[in-house]
């Protein structure tokens, strides 16, 4: 926060006199972007295509087909919410299923889910329309902007001159900062909210937020660094009570997304919208939702219409189109990544697409968008359970529209004899001490793989010593280059040896 001198009137009158004129634009911008009628890509009734497609093996052996209702009900993930945008708009938005169990409510295409790390690439764009607006330096350091809180001296890997190589805006949102505390688990609404400098300071129910590596020696996943920058935003933006009233002038408002908030705790007048968390055994999370004071990097409440507008705005700049909130240079940097980690400011830049996922206690979510195209997709669900979900759901969409990619893995099975699929038979250990059983299942086709706590899938052969789950396609390679029987078996790169 800036002293009252004449620089710093200037700015606060150029901010809201910026924000004035990105307000007036909204409304024409969100009519553009409004639901156009289209076929549904999917309903409750359409069968799921699966992870896996298996030649070669008998129907008996491979998962069911599922439509979406069973899929639903099998994951315990009473609800879920979609928007598919086709040709630049909004092309069809639905609910499905139920935001509240026990008052039967409906999911509809308004219903409320928590975005929970969805809320990154929101508080980037947030972030880069202050740049744009002179109001803060990306590459300053953020302690010459922090008011109400300093980054806290301490001991890292080898030197560190903190003035010389200072923690930024940019890398604090891009992840590089070096920053601890991957994410936040959140607060029971009976609980007492801890303010961001308390979180920061370790005295919620997380650490302390720390600088444990010298900026930009490393890519490092930090909800902790979005913390640090929200606090820098709102300090540098002082004409703005707290984030939400700032994110809302920065990028709600202008975008249209009029029925997304940052407030936490959610308000009142909210709750017969919001939908209610559920948990991996299918019970309501206490209270129906948690709190997160950690707004920037989990506390986005919003629609997947509403994060349809910020990436249909987004895939506008990558065209070269400057947007109500962000001019396509400014696009252009958010799309910026260094090394091999394919992370911009706030999102992930895939080579042929961009988005981000999320997942809070009790939601799960998604977003997807082309670079090439303006085309892309948000599912929103309220389980635990919502990853393989959202993920059957997508790839049926996917294939429903001949968009490109998300197609299921092609596996063809190898007919193996009694005798070499026994070679891959016995008793493995992991290196923790876990052990698993293998054995020839009942149909001598493949074999049947028994975890510690009795739980069972089924392996069908890709080749002599490679078999693969049907379900997901996971592959476990069974070590064959001794005599005799398999002395090791790789699993999702854990080796376990056998046990004598």
């Amino acid at each position: 926060m800036c002293e009252p001198s004449p620089r710093c009137l200037m700015l606060r009158a150029r901010l809201l006199a910026r924000l004035a004129i990105g307000l007036a634009v909204h409304a024409s911008i969100s009519a553009a972007q409004e639901s156009q009628s289209t076929a549904p890509p999917i309903t409750l009734d359409t069968q799921l295509i699966p992870p896996v497609s298996v030649t070669g093996a008998p129907a008996e052996l491979l998962p069911q087909p599922q439509t979406l209702r069973e899929r639903m009900a099998e994951a315990d993930v009473p609800g879920l919410s979609i928007a598919v945008v086709i040709d630049g708009q909004i092309a069809w938005a639905q609910g499905f299923g139920l935001a509240n169990v026990e008052r039967q409510s409906p999911v509809t295409e308004t219903t409320l889910f928590q975005a929970a790390s969805i809320s990154k690439p929101v508080a980037a764009v947030g972030a880069l329309r202050l740049a744009e607006l002179g109001v803060i330096d990306l590459d300053a350091n953020v302690d010459s902007i922090l008011t109400s809180w300093t980054i806290p001296a301490h001991t890292i890997e080898g030197e560190w001159d903190q003035q010389a190589d200072p923690v930024t805006i940019r890398n604090l949102l891009s992840h590089d900062a070096g920053t601890t505390v991957r994410g936040f688990p959140g607060y029971e609404r009976d609980q007492r909210i801890p303010t961001t400098v308390e979180v920061l300071e370790g005295q919620g129910n997380t650490a302390p937020v720390l600088v444990e590596a010298r900026p930009n020696s490393r890519h490092q996943y930090s909800g902790g660094g979005y913390t640090i920058a929200q606090l820098t935003m709102v300090d540098a933006a002082n004409e703005f009570d707290d984030f939400p009233s700032l994110m809302s002038a920065l990028v709600l408002n202008p975008l249209g997304m009029n029925d997304s908030t940052f407030v936490q705790p959610l308000p009142n007048t909210l709750y017969d919208r919001a939908s209610t968390g559920y948990q991996f055994d299918g019970s309501p999370i206490n209270g129906n939702w948690v709190v997160h004071p950690e707004m920037a990097a989990a506390g986005l409440w919003t629609t997947p219409s509403d994060l349809a507008r910020l990436f249909i705005s987004l895939q506008q700049g990558m065209a070269g189109q400057d947007g109500p909130v962000l001019a396509a240079d400014s696009v252009a940097q958010m799309l910026r990544f260094e090394g091999d980690v394919r992370y911009g400011l706030g999102i992930n830049v895939g080579t042929e697409r961009i988005g981000h996922g999320g997942g809070n206690r009790g939601f799960r979510c998604v977003a997807t968008f082309f670079n090439d195209r303006p085309e892309g997709i948000v599912i929103m669900s309220n389980g635990d359970n919502g990853w393989g979900l959202n993920s059957d759901v997508l790839r049926t969409i996917f294939v429903e529209l001949e968009w490109p990619g998300l197609r299921p893995i092609e596996k063809s099975v190898t007919q193996l004899d009694l005798a070499q699929l026994a070679r891959c038979a016995g008793r493995f250990a992991l290196p923790d001490g876990t052990t698993f059983q293998v054995e020839i299942d009942e149909s001598e086709v493949g074999l049947v793989v028994t975890l510690a706590d009795d739980q069972t899938f089924r392996l069908l052969p890709e080749s002599e010593s490679v078999f693969f789950d049907p379900a997901d396609g996971v592959p476990i390679t069974f070590d064959l280059s001794a005599e005799g029987p398999a002395t090791r078996a790789i699993w999702s790169e854990l080796s376990a040896s056998r046990v004598q």
